[in-house]
């Protein structure tokens, strides 16, 4: 027997209670974990609260990530008292998660618990500390570094945020903090933010594609409007210069962008598809010649496209 966190569904009504399971209840895996610590996430809360349509079997057990030890395996990576960690692969959600004393996993998804860290400390840094740390890697990846200018974190108040804030500060980020949360602004200061500013600015339609640019980086955590704002906003744009091109182009098909353009609405995702199509088919084309694949990039900006619904024409 085991406690767990249960979701259970009654007629679109979701209830949550702690209750004794018995180990036949866990779903199948080759892995199975003692937990020991998890987080709360804002995924949780929307599962816990029936929100969001994400979890489609009840009765259900939430928690997107976890850390503890092995019990049993039939994975040839782990054996019993290895200490392990879970981050992503859905779990919480179309897989029963880590908010109980037991979880059983497939294997390829955990990760060994990296030497000189307890399991407590995994999980005090958990799915949004996680987070945070790729997206201060990817911002270094393309070239941003401390003398670059000024960096906004925005939702800095939340996980991704505040550990995004401090982690930049940390490293010599001049780190500006973007919050809805007027009692918020001492905590981000005291975590190395340089200077506090409200959210509403970004929250409103831009009047123009590209706005007076500001930003050396950002580490995004809400989305919509307001990345299409920061978007705007970013220093070093080139008109001549395809990758910001690309980046731009998609936005097109967005009402406060197309609204404020003279031809108005563009499907504006179809010729960066189409000239990366062309890329592709050059670096066929001198694979063949030469020998050597030539790298190409995959255009992480469209992923501001609209669904593939929309794309086919049916908005």
């Amino acid at each position: 027997m085991f406690k767990a966190l249960l979701l259970e569904n009654s007629n679109d009504v979701v209830s949550a209670s702690v209750r004794q399971l018995d180990e036949s209840a866990l779903p199948s895996g080759n892995v199975t974990v003692a937990v020991e610590y998890s987080t709360v996430n804002y995924k949780d809360g929307l599962i816990v609260n029936g929100l969001g349509g994400l979890v489609k079997k009840y009765p259900h057990v939430p928690g997107i990530d976890f850390s503890g030890t092995v019990t049993e395996s039939r994975h040839p990576g782990f054996k019993p008292r290895d200490k392990v960690v879970l981050t992503g692969w859905r779990v919480g959600e179309t897989q029963w998660g880590g908010l109980a004393q037991k979880a059983v996993v497939n294997g390829d998804w955990l990760v060994p618990l990296p030497a000189g860290i307890s399991t407590r400390e995994a999980m005090a840094i958990g799915t949004a500390g996680f987070t945070a740390m790729l997206a201060v890697m990817a911002l270094e990846a393309h070239g941003v570094n401390p003398g670059s200018g000024e960096v906004l974190v925005t939702g800095a108040a939340g996980g991704v945020g505040s550990v995004a804030t401090a982690i930049l500060a940390r490293r010599g980020y001049q780190v500006i903090a973007s919050s809805g949360r007027a009692d918020a602004h001492e905590y981000l200061k005291g975590l190395g933010a340089s200077s506090v500013v409200d959210r509403s600015p970004f929250s409103e339609p831009a009047k123009r594609p590209l706005e007076a640019e500001r930003w050396a980086g950002c580490v995004d955590s809400v989305g919509g409007n307001t990345l299409a704002r920061v978007l705007a906003q970013m220093r070093g744009k080139d008109p001549d210069s395809w990758n910001d091109v690309r980046a731009q182009l998609p936005l097109l098909a967005q009402e406060q962008w197309y609204s404020r353009v003279k031809r108005g609405y563009a499907r504006g995702w179809e010729p960066a598809r189409f000239v990366e199509q062309v890329h592709q088919y050059l670096a066929v084309l001198e694979w063949t010649g030469t020998g050597t694949v030539a790298r190409v990039h995959a255009p992480a900006a469209l992923a501001l496209a609209p669904s593939a619904a929309e794309a086919r024409g049916f908005n």
